[in-house]
This record gives structure tokens, C-alpha cells and sequence, in this order.
């Protein structure tokens, strides 16, 4: 999950440092296409178009770089090597869902105060609390 947030963070880093380049340059075309119509002397305008296409060439290669590195941490990763105890946990898992899913389709209400009431729980002791952290870290 840290690694998703991370990757979230830098992509939106990378996204609005895009969009003020982005509208930078295009203030700048707009300067550049004011400044070409409204007087003869090019080197003014031209030199805000150059300003203007450079301010969007730098825009794409932020977008660039973030997409480039992006990819490469979504392929450094290395699925966990799977053995038969975890083969055996996994189906054990599915098996005990399935049980509690169907026992919660056949008892709605028993299950919905079943969980207000481990909640509640949660809530009130920082002792359940610290167990229910350490066992989602695992």
C-alpha cells in the first residue's frame, strides 16, 4: 500500500507541476500570437513562441519521466514463491469466506449487530485496536 500512496504522490507531483508549465506556456503562445498580430517586428513574438513550445516540451518530459519511472516500479516487483502450505492457506481462506458470506446472506441483522458490536469494541479498547493492527500489517 505504501508503495500505491507513494506512486499516487508523485504522479499528482509530477501532474501539477505539467498543468503550471503547461499554463505558462500557453500564456506565452498567447503573448506570442498577440505580440505577432499586433506589430511587424518579429524577434518579440518569436521569442515568446520559442519560451512557449520549450515551457510545453517540458511539460511532456515531466509526464514523461513520471509515466517512464511509474513503469519501472510496477515491474521491479516479484511475486512471492508459492509453496503447498500456501496453496492450502489460500483454499482455506476461500473455503471460510464462503461459509462466512453465506452465513451473513442467511442471517443479515445477526451479522449487522455482530459487527456494530466488534466495532464498538475496536473503538473502546486500545488493546483490540493494537491486535487488529498488527494482524492487517502481517
Amino acid at each position: 500500500m505504501e508503495g500505491f500512496l507513494s506512486r499516487v504522490v508523485f504522479a499528482t507531483a509530477a501532474s501539477i507541476a505539467a498543468l503550471i508549465f503547461s499554463a505558462v506556456a500557453v500564456a506565452f503562445l498567447g503573448g506570442a500570437l498577440y505580440l505577432w498580430l499586433g506589430s511587424m517586428p518579429l524577434a518579440p513574438s518569436l521569442a515568446a513562441l520559442i519560451v512557449g513550445a520549450a515551457g510545453l516540451g517540458v511539460a511532456a518530459l515531466i509526464l514523461l519521466t513520471a509515466q517512464m519511472i511509474s513503469a519501472c516500479r510496477r515491474t521491479a516487483r516479484v511475486a512471492p514463491a508459492r509453496t503447498a502450505a500456501t496453496a492450502a492457506a489460500g483454499e482455506l481462506g476461500q473455503l471460510i469466506a464462503h461459509e462466512a458470506v453465506s452465513l451473513t446472506n442467511a442471517y443479515p441483522y445477526r451479522a449487522f449487530v455482530v459487527s456494530l458490536i466488534a466495532g464498538f469494541a475496536a473503538g473502546a479498547s486500545p488493546e483490540l485496536r493494537r491486535i487488529f493492527k498488527s494482524s492487517l500489517k502481517e
